[in-house]
């Protein structure tokens, strides 16, 4: 599939999390999703940690809806001699429109430490 190759180079900043147990996001082994405040909570063998507002992960590849949210392989910044079998996986936003918190991200994407608006990416999309 000539379409289907990842070549562009995102950075995604975590977001929108607060204070408190749960409200943390799972940096998982396997394309599941783990969201905040849903009460699920993956296992200690697919956990790799949690991410904290602040954290800063580069997309890997394309995103996928799994059970009314969107995951995305990612590799987490600022970790020295990490595994090498990256991607992990996180839950990046609600795509369900049944499910609670619908207007919720976990992420905004940044560009040079700056964050980019959805307008503005969407924008420089139809330029290309």
């Amino acid at each position: 599939e000539a379409g289907s190759t990842w070549d562009k180079n995102r950075f995604w900043k975590v977001v929108n999390l607060g204070e408190g147990e749960s409200n943390k996001l799972a940096l998982v082994s396997r394309a599941e999703p783990f969201a905040p405040g849903s009460g699920r909570v993956p296992s200690a063998d697919l956990l790799i940690r949690w991410l904290q507002d602040g954290d800063v992960v580069e997309q890997m590849g394309h995103s996928k809806k799994m059970r009314g949210y969107m995951v995305m392989p990612v590799r987490p910044m600022g970790e020295p001699g990490g595994p090498e079998d990256a991607p992990y996986w996180v839950t990046r936003r609600v795509v369900d429109k049944t499910k609670d918190s619908v207007d919720v991200e976990w992420f905004v994407e940044t560009r040079n430490g700056e964050e980019v608006r959805r307008e503005d990416r969407r924008s420089q999309q139809k330029q290309r």
